[in-house]
């Protein structure tokens, strides 16, 4: 009498073999990045100290993943010390060849939405040793002697806000200035002094509560009829001269 065999059990299907494509997967990605890096890097030793070949480098890539903010803003690119500590030897741009570029980029920035609003008349940016300083006429922002930023101008200051907030760790000073004529008329607003200080502290608390900015790196500050940028003898020199000034002061010298 023939024994039959028993049967095997059918064998487990493995569920688990995704794992070995995804981990290639994973792996080739990894080295397509390493790729990149070494040839950022190259592109940066290349073109010196400027750090122009690492920006060429970074905008490329950033191009090819489908990625336009990192090529559209130097604030965004070199925002901090992180590209500082990543990068070394020729390809390291300066805290302040960085600072300086992210200065130029606001001035641009500014000043296209001054263009854009209208408003290039009105609306000045000024670049020296101590930083850069956003000039807004009076006009632009207030009614005659009143401290309150107009409904109509709010959304001029959310776009000037936008463009601050990108800032690493900048501190800013906001300074309110006015004419030489007196205050008249207003007993909470008895002077000049009052006049330009609220102004500055109102715009100050619209970038903290509209626009995020960090507040710890704000101040406002009144300088009243005492620092004029024009004579006081002529009525379009007094307008010049009633301003709320945005001072982004400088962490490092100028080079």
């Amino acid at each position: 009498m023939a024994i039959k065999k028993k049967a095997k059990p059918a064998e487990k299907e493995n569920s688990e073999r995704w794992l070995v494509s995804y981990s290639d997967f994973i792996t080739l990605l990894c080295a397509v990045f390493i790729i990149l890096y070494s040839m950022a890097s190259a592109d940066a030793k290349a073109a010196g100290s400027d750090g122009s070949g690492q920006a060429s480098a970074l905008a490329a890539i950033a191009s090819a993943f489908g990625n336009t903010t990192l090529s559209g803003s130097v604030i965004e690119m070199y925002s901090g010390d992180s590209i500082i500590d990543g990068y070394s030897g020729d390809a390291t741009l300066s805290n302040s060849a960085i600072e300086a570029r992210n200065m130029d980029m606001i001035k641009q920035q500014v000043e296209d939405i001054a263009e854009l609003e209208g408003l290039s008349d009105s609306l000045e940016v000024v670049i020296d040793d101590v930083g850069v300083h956003i000039r807004i006429k009076d006009a632009v922002l207030f009614n005659s002697g009143s401290p309150y930023i107009n409904e109509e101008s709010k959304p001029i200051m959310a776009k000037i806000g936008d463009v601050l907030k990108n800032l690493p760790n900048n501190y800013i000073q906001i300074e309110g200035h006015t004419d030489n004529i007196p205050m008249r008329g207003n007993p909470m607003i008895p002077s000049n002094w009052e006049l330009g200080g609220l102004r500055a502290i109102n715009v100050l608390k619209y970038l903290v509560n509209e626009c995020a900015l960090t507040p710890s790196y704000l101040t406002a500050t009144s300088n009243g009829e005492f620092q004029p940028i024009a004579t006081n003898d002529t009525a379009e020199g007094r307008a010049q001269n009633r301003r709320v000034e945005i001072t982004i002061l400088r962490n490092y010298a100028v080079e």
